[in-house]
């Protein structure tokens, strides 16, 4: 059995104590990407052309395949030895297209975390089992993908990764939330914003959570936190929703969340914005058909360039 680790700084690919050979294998830093290559393609048998190009794509077609061929030889005689049946975890169709076998014996975290967080990411509100689920795979996220690596197939990977991750974490918050644990949704909170501190919607929880369990100084200091680093980041002041959370906190008004609550406000502040971005157009539009209007009915002064003729064509200017 292997076990695959792709996730942090820490990567591995380790086989099993029990087999022959058992530890940590170790993989020329080719063949460790070419094997990280599969495992993130591996329910989608790759094209050999499509592969070479992926890691060589600067060099010939014929270099490119010579060099695939050399790093698949060489993965494959670290993970299928010669007591370890061909196939059993690299798979290479008649037609030249590889692939790694998705229904190996081989623990992947990466596709540990896909199958413990996709189902709980599904339309309608998280159930306790489903928080059981994205707790479990927020626990095996312990870095993002391949860290370290700027290949453009592994950014595009680390960022789907990513996102699956941030989902998960927000999910969390809003479950424990409803259920008053408000300690343990402000953590989830702040593992948002360790990644991504701009998010005004996370900040604007925390500043409401902090408040609900009755900490109004650290609300208010929470959205000071917030204040700044958008105003140093992206020049703009938090959104108006944001400024009356933190203003009806510290007038000492009661705060109190209603499940669905932000979701809410949310689509009022969108709607507000719309609405002003739809009055500023309308204007330009109004002031557009005016001018419009005026030169249609300015008199034909003699000397104007062109005239409409009869069968409705433009003379060309001289």
């Amino acid at each position: 059995m292997l076990e695959i680790k792709l996730l942090g700084h820490h990567r591995s690919v380790v086989r099993g104590e029990g087999a022959a050979n058992g530890g940590r294998l170790r993989l020329q830093p080719v063949a460790a990407s070419l094997l990280a290559y599969l495992v993130l393609q591996r329910e989608r048998p790759q094209p050999r052309d499509v592969v070479a190009a992926a890691f060589w794509g600067e060099l010939s077609t014929a270099e490119a395949r010579r060099r695939l061929n050399t790093a698949l030889w060489r993965l494959r005689r670290v993970i299928e030895p010669a007591h370890v049946a061909r196939g059993t975890y690299l798979l290479v169709e008649p037609t030249g297209a590889m692939s790694f076998n998705g229904r190996s014996d081989a623990r992947v975290d990466v596709a540990s975390f896909e199958a413990a967080v996709r189902p709980a990411l599904g339309p309608g509100r998280v159930s306790a089992a489903d928080a059981e689920r994205l707790k479990g795979a927020v626990g095996l996220y312990v870095g993002d993908l391949l860290e370290g690596a700027y290949d453009d197939w592994v950014i595009l990977e680390r960022e789907r990764l990513r996102e699956l991750h941030l989902r998960a974490l927000a999910r969390l918050l809003t479950w424990h939330r409803s259920t008053g644990d408000l300690d343990t949704a402000i953590t989830f909170g702040q593992a948002i914003l360790d990644t991504e501190p701009l998010r005004e919607d996370v900040h604007r929880a925390m500043i409401e959570m902090h408040a609900e369990a009755g900490r109004r100084a650290q609300a208010l200091g929470q959205y000071e936190i917030c204040r700044r680093l958008l105003s140093h980041e992206l020049g703009v002041d938090p959104l108006p929703e944001t400024t009356a959370a933190a203003a009806r906190i510290a007038s000492g008004a009661p705060v109190a969340w209603i499940p669905g609550q932000e979701h809410a406000v949310r689509l009022l502040g969108q709607l507000q914005r719309a609405e002003t971005e739809l009055r500023g157009l309308a204007d330009v539009l109004g002031r557009a058909a005016e001018e419009l209007r005026a030169l249609t009915l300015r008199p034909r002064l003699p000397g104007d360039a062109g005239e409409i003729s009869g069968d409705s064509r433009v003379t060309a200017l001289p």
